[in-house]
């Protein structure tokens, strides 16, 4: 090998190792600038305050339920994850997780709306109306006009609200109650409040499949069944009242219409 050649060649060597090195010292440059933008991304995002959620909302609850909505939502806001607190910020905090578990955990609450503004919060929420009591053996629980059980009460003995008393078994309280009870009951209680007479309570013997009876302020109880035809036994039990009523001396024990066309009494 010639003296001229071993010199290019030590040249190019030299040069592909100036290269190299200028190649790394960039790539750590670049490298370390996106670890520094990053960094200050990351501490911005999560450490910064800016996109902290300061300020909650609450709106449609009544005072005894504000409480227990309220603490739920700290309880959202102060979640971690990997030990940073990453619940009340606005990038992570999700209106549907929120919504789903607010729903899920309060049977009172109809829906649930949920509006960010800024750094502020806003909950939107509408409460079931309870229409009755459905009392298990000694619980009871307030049921709304679809049937489903919400929250715990003291069970009702006056006529403000219609008080079911379930005799019968449940391994576990149901979350509502059964349509054909539930429609039925609700027809009656209809029935009645449109002929001026109130419902005391309704019960529903721990062997009944069908049957249930009707405690009501003419002091004498009411055998009903959920027959298809409930309808008509309660047009026929109404014109039985009607006639009995006009004589001014009908003190029944009770009264029976759960056969179809006739009305029985004692």
């Amino acid at each position: 090998m010639r003296p001229g050649e071993i010199k290019s060649i030590q040249f190019k060597d030299s040069l592909a190792a100036k290269r190299r090195k200028r190649f790394f010292a960039l790539s750590a440059g670049v490298i370390t600038i996106i670890l520094i933008l990053m960094g200050g991304v990351a501490y911005g995002v999560l450490f910064s305050g800016y996109f902290d959620i300061k300020e909650t909302r609450i709106n449609g609850l009544n005072d005894n339920h504000r409480d227990q909505i309220s603490a739920s939502i700290q309880d959202m806001l102060s979640k971690k994850k990997f030990y940073i607190k990453t619940g009340n910020n606005k990038l992570f905090f999700s209106k549907s997780t929120a919504e789903e578990s607010l729903l899920a955990n309060f049977s009172f609450l109809d829906d649930v709306e949920i509006e960010k503004d800024g750094s502020e919060v806003k909950f939107y929420f509408t409460e079931r109306e309870p229409k009755g009591i459905w009392c298990f053996a000694d619980e009871c629980y307030f049921f709304d006009k679809e049937g489903v059980l919400t929250e715990k009460t003291f069970r009702s003995s006056g006529y403000l609200f219609l008080t079911v008393n379930d005799g019968r078994n449940f391994d576990e309280k149901p979350k509502s109650i059964d349509g054909e009870y539930f429609e039925s009951i609700m027809l009656v209680k209809e029935f009645f409040e449109n002929s001026g007479i109130k419902i005391k309570d309704v019960y529903i013997a721990g062997n009944a499949i069908t049957d249930f009876s009707v405690n009501t302020s003419e002091q004498y109880p009411i055998y009903l069944s959920t027959d298809p035809n409930l309808k008509s036994q309660l047009e026929i039990l109404k014109i039985f009242l009607d006639q009995k009523n006009e004589s001014g001396d009908f003190n029944p024990q009770y009264l029976d219409a759960r056969i179809e066309g006739r009305v029985y009494y004692k």
